[in-house]
C-alpha cells in the first residue's frame, strides 16, 4: 500500500470535515440573530445608501442568514460611530461598522476625538472606488477654479479630518482657492439642504452621492473640479485637481 499517497487525501478529508463543523457552528450562532450595521452618517447620504444596499444582501452570504438592522449614528465624521463600535458594541461578530472614508486616517492627521486604534479594527472591505467633486450651487457666481481663487465660497463641512473639510483646505493651501469652511453638519444630505436654503454655497462631495441626490446635477450644481486620479465617465469636460498642481509648486 502506498501510504504516502493516502496521507494528502486523509488531510483533505480532515480539513473538509473541520470546515463543515466550523460552518455549522457559525450558522448555529447567527441563526435567528440580528446583525447591527452602524452607519457613521445621517440617513439618505451616500454612505447610508451603500450600507443599506449591503445590508439587504450580505445576510445571504453569512451562515445562518441573520437579519441585518441599520442604525444611523452620525457625528464627528463617523468618529462617534467608530468609537461606539470599538469600545461599547458587542465584539462577537453581531456588529458591523459602516463609516465614511476618514476614520482610518484621523490619528495620522492628528484629529482629536478618536478613541480607537485603526490598525486593530478588522476592516472588511470597500464598496466603491469613488470620485470626489467640489460642487457649488448653480446660482453662485463661481464657475471655475480660477473664480474660486478670486471669490470666497462658503463650503459646508461635517467635521475636521473628513473629506468635506480636508479637500477644500488642501485646495486653499495648494492652489489658492478661497473656500470658507462652516462645520457642524451631520452629513452630505444636511449640507445639501443647507445649500438649497442659502446657508452655504456648496461642499466637497462624492460623485455618487451628488448624482443620487440630484439626478439633474448639471442643472443644480457647478462642479469645479474632480478630486481623483482619473476622470469619471460622466464628467469628461470637468478638470482634475492635478490639472492645477505643478510638480514644482
Amino acid at each position: 500500500m502506498n501510504t504516502r499517497a493516502l496521507l494528502p487525501i486523509a488531510a483533505a478529508i480532515a480539513a473538509t470535515f473541520t470546515a463543515d463543523v466550523r460552518a455549522d457552528a457559525v450558522a448555529d450562532f447567527y441563526k435567528g440573530k440580528n446583525i447591527q450595521m452602524v452607519v457613521g452618517s445621517d440617513a439618505g447620504g451616500g454612505y447610508d445608501v451603500y450600507a443599506r444596499l449591503l445590508g439587504r444582501h450580505i445576510n445571504r452570504f453569512i451562515p445562518g442568514n441573520p437579519n441585518v438592522v441599520i442604525q444611523n449614528m452620525p457625528g464627528a465624521g463617523s468618529i462617534k460611530a467608530t468609537n461606539y463600535v470599538y469600545n461599547v458594541a458587542a465584539q462577537d461578530g453581531t456588529v458591523i461598522l459602516a463609516p465614511n472614508r476618514t476614520p482610518p486616517f484621523v490619528q495620522i492627521l492628528g484629529q482629536p476625538g478618536p478613541q480607537f486604534d485603526a490598525k486593530k479594527i478588522n476592516w472588511l472591505g470597500s464598496l466603491n472606488n469613488e470620485v470626489g467633486v467640489m460642487e457649488v450651487w448653480h446660482t453662485v457666481p463661481v464657475k471655475t477654479v480660477a473664480d474660486a481663487r478670486a471669490t470666497q465660497v462658503i463650503i459646508g463641512s461635517t467635521a475636521p479630518g473628513t473629506d468635506s473639510e480636508v479637500y477644500p483646505t488642501l485646495m486653499n493651501n495648494t492652489i489658492g482657492t478661497k473656500f470658507k469652511i462652516v462645520r457642524g453638519y451631520t452629513g452630505a444630505t444636511a449640507i445639501d439642504l443647507a445649500t438649497e436654503r442659502g446657508e452655504v454655497q456648496g461642499q466637497s462631495d462624492s460623485f455618487s452621492s451628488m448624482s443620487a441626490h440630484y439626478p439633474d446635477w448639471r442643472q443644480k450644481f457647478t462642479v469645479l473640479v474632480q478630486l481623483s486620479l482619473t476622470k469619471h465617465p460622466a464628467m469628461p469636460d470637468i478638470p482634475l485637481i492635478f490639472d492645477f498642481i505643478k510638480a514644482d509648486s
